[in-house]
C-alpha cells in the first residue's frame, strides 16, 4: 500500500522538477510552495513520504552528484564547480560533497582519474 496520494505524488513531482532545473540555486520551500501553489507544509509532507527524504537533503544529493559529474568530466576548478552549484565558500562545499559521496571533492576527482587511465576501481 502507498503511503502517499496521487496529488502528494504530483507536489513532490513537480518539487522535484523545479530544483532539478536549478542545481545552482538554494531554493527554499517558499519559493518551492508558491510556484506549485500549495502550502510550505503540504511541499515538506508530500515531497519527505514520496521521495523519503526532505526536500533539502534531496536537493543537496542532487548538486553534489551533478558536481561529482563536472569533477569526473571536466578540468573545472574545485571552487569554480562550487559556484556552479551555489556554494560561495569552498569549505562548505567540500563538507556538503563529503557528507554526500563520501569523500573530499579533489579526492572524488583524483580517484575518477585513477580508474579512467588503469581501468579499473581505486582502492578505498
Amino acid at each position: 500500500m502507498e503511503k502517499y496520494t496521487q496529488v502528494q505524488k504530483e507536489i513532490a513531482d513537480m518539487a522535484r522538477k523545479i530544483m532539478l532545473r536549478n542545481l545552482e540555486k538554494h531554493i527554499t520551500i517558499a519559493e518551492l510552495a508558491q510556484e506549485i501553489h500549495v502550502s510550505q507544509t503540504q511541499v515538506k509532507v508530500s515531497f519527505n513520504r514520496v521521495y523519503g527524504m526532505p526536500v533539502f537533503s534531496y536537493a543537496r544529493k542532487a548538486r553534489m552528484e551533478a558536481a561529482a559529474a563536472r569533477l569526473e568530466k571536466t578540468q573545472d576548478s574545485v571552487l569554480e564547480i562550487a559556484g556552479r552549484y551555489g556554494y560561495e565558500n569552498g569549505s562548505k562545499f567540500a563538507a556538503a560533497f563529503r557528507s554526500v559521496m563520501g569523500v573530499s571533492p579533489s579526492e572524488y576527482r583524483k580517484r575518477c582519474r585513477w580508474e579512467q587511465e588503469n581501468g579499473t576501481p581505486a582502492k578505498q
